[in-house]
């Protein structure tokens, strides 16, 4: 399970929304309530609007990072 839906369940647990969700085409997960999967989509949402993308970096000879 990927961090982004553990962090979901345990939050959405805590507000009583129902976490039980079914396997559908082998690997994609769907929640059974559709509140509930509307939720995760909104909170993937949101996460992905906070994420940032790190600039590639090198470690110098010496052992220190560098970009």
């Amino acid at each position: 399970m990927d961090n982004v839906r553990k962090e979901f369940q345990d939050w959405a647990y805590k507000q009583g929304l129902d976490v039980d969700y079914v396997c559908v085409s082998g690997h994609f997960k769907c929640f059974c309530v559709a509140d509930t999967h509307r939720a995760f989509e909104i909170w993937k949402a949101s996460r992905a609007e906070i994420c940032v993308e790190l600039p590639e970096f090198e470690i110098h000879p010496s052992g220190d990072f560098a970009s």
